[in-house]
């Protein structure tokens, strides 16, 4: 159970509260073969907000994640999608954005839907050899009566722990 108090941008509106139910499921698994380690992570989370629990809002939120990861010697592969749907009328802090760190690199969320969606599809493949990177993501976000729009980028660049610094 999760309680937000929203303070709107317009002056004169009162506060909103958003009161939901949270869910989430993980999964997690990891193996070494002879050549190579690897790595599965699968993820489902729902967020529930309705009147009845004293919200001023009232939506369901899916979303599902994926990851898979291979790396042999200096050589990595991850891949990862994400898929999620939203009904109701849900505030923007609960919406799903694009044109971020990890999802559609290159992009700004702002050019792409400043407000976020109601659906999201996303797939990202990376691949590394020890610091150098190389990447494509893929991807819509859209809201509901729209039709999606499909984006792409691609990228390369210089990765350090979590640094990742790319064109």
């Amino acid at each position: 159970y999760a309680a937000e108090d929203l303070r709107p941008q317009t002056p004169g509106s009162g506060n909103e509260l958003v009161s939901a139910a949270i869910g989430n499921l993980r999964y997690r698994h990891s193996w070494t073969t002879d050549s190579a380690r690897h790595l599965l992570e699968l993820s489902y989370a729902v967020r529930f907000a309705s009147r009845s629990l004293g919200s001023t809002y009232a939506f369901m939120r899916h979303e599902f994640a994926g990851r898979y990861q291979w790396k042999s010697g200096r050589h990595s592969v991850d891949g990862t999608v994400l898929a999620g749907s939203i009904s109701g009328n849900a505030p923007v802090i609960d919406r799903f954005v694009l044109g971020t760190a990890t999802t559609l690199r290159g992009w700004n969320k702002y050019d792409i839907d400043p407000l976020g969606g109601n659906h999201i599809a996303h797939g990202s493949v990376t691949y590394g050899y020890r610091y150098l990177r190389a990447f494509y993501d893929a991807g819509s976000i859209w809201a509901a009566g729209e039709s999606p729009q499909f984006r792409q980028s691609a990228g390369a660049g210089f990765s350090k722990g979590r640094f990742l610094l790319a064109v």
